[in-house]
């Protein structure tokens, strides 16, 4: 074989320096929010995230409801520009203002309750959601109760006049096997809060209503946990009634709101202490 003759060297494309790659660190996810005062911490988190390092005692929550109840929320009441009514304020037509949840995320959130959890979980929801909460609750194997009613008179208005108002909210009431806890109430009525007086969130539930459900379902000393803490109502109702809290918010206003509301349910100047008395009337 003959030799290959070597190219010109006019011909070779030029040579390009190869440049060095540095290898990218990866950076730490930033430390979340944090405030807490005498009894309480609250963090500018995501649920999902939150409840996988703050085991408690007991979770009570309020987390978004179905799409069909937040769309419901954006025509179901007058707001103050379309004309007075008696009775509570009307919501805007704008409606709750957050996202709604699916059944693959209730699917997703009941694995994080059911770990945080060493004895209740309370769940607010309506009637769409109830039966995925159940199922899952159910497929973990925890005790699963028929839904517990709370009914506030006027909390919502149908106006196309074609029916029923909606002013039910169901509550998936579930422990872990086992747990004797004593006779836990059947049913809940409480007065709908005006919103027009009221600069909470849209959809806060009223704080008498919160304070039965934290007295029933823990006990004085316990750790609640709201994944869900919004303006900070279940927070304020665990520190009245002598218990420890934790909550888990994502939105920014929503968490200062709660921490101030948090902040003034401890008196410096007196050391915190159940509220005690007689079981109020349900009905």
């Amino acid at each position: 074989m003959g030799k290959k003759t070597p190219p010109r060297a006019d011909t070779l494309p030029p040579k390009t320096k190869k440049k060095a790659t540095k290898k990218k660190r990866k950076r730490k996810p930033a430390e979340p929010k944090r405030a807490s005062g005498d009894g309480w911490e609250l963090v500018l988190q995501d649920a999902w995230d939150g409840l996988r390092e703050y085991p408690c005692d007991h979770v009570i929550c309020d987390p978004p409801f179905s799409e069909r109840t937040h769309a419901g929320q954006k025509h179901g009441r007058r707001t103050e520009s379309e004309g007075t009514t008696d009775g509570p304020g009307l919501l805007s037509e704008h409606g709750l203002g957050y996202p709604h949840l699916t059944p693959e995320q209730v699917a997703s959130l009941c694995p994080f309750l059911h770990s945080a959890s060493t004895g209740w979980v309370v769940v607010m929801t309506d009637h769409v959601l109830f039966p995925i909460w159940e199922r899952e609750f159910r497929e973990l194997g925890r005790y699963v109760f028929a839904p517990v009613p709370v009914v506030i008179p006027g909390m919502n208005v149908r106006l196309a006049g074609d029916g029923p108002s909606n002013w039910t909210i169901w509550l998936v009431v579930t422990r872990p096997k086992g747990l004797k806890d004593g006779t836990k109430p059947g049913a809940y009525l409480r007065p709908a809060e005006d919103p027009r007086r009221s600069k909470l969130v849209k959809g806060a539930k009223p704080l008498s209503l919160m304070d039965q459900l934290v007295r029933d379902y823990s006990q004085p000393g316990d750790t609640i946990c709201d994944p869900f803490a919004g303006s900070g109502t279940t927070g304020v109702a665990a520190l009245r009634s002598g218990r420890e809290f934790v909550g888990f918010e994502i939105n920014p206003e929503h968490f200062k709101q709660a921490e101030e509301r948090l902040t003034a349910a401890v008196d410096p100047l007196f050391p915190r202490h159940p509220i005690t008395g007689a079981q109020e009337s349900l009905l």
